[in-house]
């Protein structure tokens, strides 16, 4: 399957898809001259080109420190794919909820999951997170329908006469 993601980028790029260390610092050397579209282009290949996480960490720490916010948030919601909500790297948590964007700082909230969400299962607590957390705890949010109508629920029945939502 790396094949075909390879097949589909610009040459140049091919030969920055090398999961070698020295693949990866012959990506890292190229990756501030290269445009966000590569750069995105790389995120989605890395998987199939089978990158070693620990090559995987030194290209997401980089894009972590690229001035596009979409880039960081990329790169912090692979870190999220692969550190869950960040419990076991704290510096790397508090890199990705220190970032200014509220896009990279809340999405470690995101997940797919509806049952068990700390988020979501308590609708003080979830109303009391800023609006663009809310919506990162429900953005990829799969089969929480019942989950968000009661959230919704009680928002119409608590805050809407007070004008909170």
């Amino acid at each position: 399957m790396a094949k075909e993601t390879k097949s589909i980028l610009p040459p140049h790029l091919m030969n920055l898809l090398n999961p070698t260390p020295s693949g990866v610092a012959k990506l890292l050397a190229a990756w501030e001259g290269l445009g966000v579209e590569a750069q995105i282009q790389i995120f989605t290949a890395m998987d199939e080109a089978h990158f070693p996480w620990h090559l995987q960490e030194k290209i997401l720490r980089k894009a972590l420190d690229s001035s596009n916010v979409y880039v960081r948030y990329l790169a912090a919601k692979k870190f999220r794919s692969i550190y869950g909500r960040g419990e076991d790297n704290e510096e790397l948590r508090d890199r990705i909820e220190s970032d200014p964007d509220p896009l990279v700082k809340y999405c470690l909230l995101e997940t797919e999951r509806s049952i068990g969400m700390r988020e979501t299962d308590d609708p003080e607590s979830f109303f009391s997170l800023p609006q663009e957390a809310r919506l990162a705890a429900v953005r990829e949010l799969e089969d929480g329908g019942e989950d968000i109508a009661s959230l919704i629920a009680y928002a119409v029945n608590n805050y809407l006469e007070a004008g909170k939502v």
